[in-house]
């Protein structure tokens, strides 16, 4: 088997796929604290307010005499207009910038659609070359393909020499981990390290396997 096949074997077994994302749970439940707190402040206001009415506060404004109607369950008779009432609440939650539930819910939708999608893919190398290794992990290497790819590579897991195997639960032969905004992100990312490997290994020249330092073979 050539290298080109050698490498072939190991770059086409996975496929991109979308990164399942937490993200907009959190979001979801940051906007529901702060619309939370908001909502509170209201309620403090409203309170404030309520307490004038019951000590008998008579010098208050147009709007504030409409406020007071309006805690109080009745209807708005100083002011007249379509909606008014309405429009008022929608005033004074706007100071404090409190939205309602079903516009809460709205945001919340919003926010889900817009947030990114991910994709992610692995690719291992504990059986390459020791320099190999070496050169595809290196933090140069890793950021010009990042560069070109727009693709982030992480090295995980730990190397396992030929003829030994992860045993304990959650243990990895010593892989890349690469993540994009798209397929295509994850596609030029691979290609990129598979080109840096092929050279190192073609540099080698004669190296032969099983090693210590890897079991793949230029032929």
């Amino acid at each position: 088997m050539n290298i080109d096949k050698q490498l072939d074997a190991v770059f086409s077994k996975g496929k991109p796929h979308i990164k399942k994302n937490a993200a907009p749970v959190a979001a979801a439940e940051q906007i529901k604290g702060e619309q939370q707190a908001k909502l509170n402040l209201a309620t403090s206001i409203a309170a404030k307010i309520n307490q004038k009415i019951i000590a008998g506060t008579n010098n208050m404004d147009p709007t504030q005499q409409a406020a007071s109607q309006i805690i109080k369950g009745g209807t708005v008779t100083a002011l007249t207009g379509l909606g008014l009432a309405k429009q008022l609440a929608d005033k004074i939650h706007g100071k404090i910038g409190y939205e309602a539930p079903v516009e809460e819910a709205k945001q919340e939708e919003k926010q889900s659609e817009q947030n990114e999608q991910r994709y992610e893919d692995e690719v291992e190398i504990n059986d390459f070359p020791q320099t190999a290794r070496w050169k595809v992990t290196s933090k140069e290497t890793i950021m010009n393909i990042t560069e070109v790819s727009e693709a982030a590579i992480t090295v995980r897991g730990t190397f396992f020499a030929p003829g030994k195997e992860p045993k304990l639960e959650g243990e990895r032969k010593i892989y890349l981990y690469i993540e994009g905004p798209s397929e295509r992100s994850i596609h030029l990312a691979k290609v990129e390290v598979k080109r840096v490997v092929k050279e190192e290994m073609m540099r080698l020249g004669s190296f032969r396997g099983p090693q210590s330092s890897g079991r793949y073979k230029v032929l």
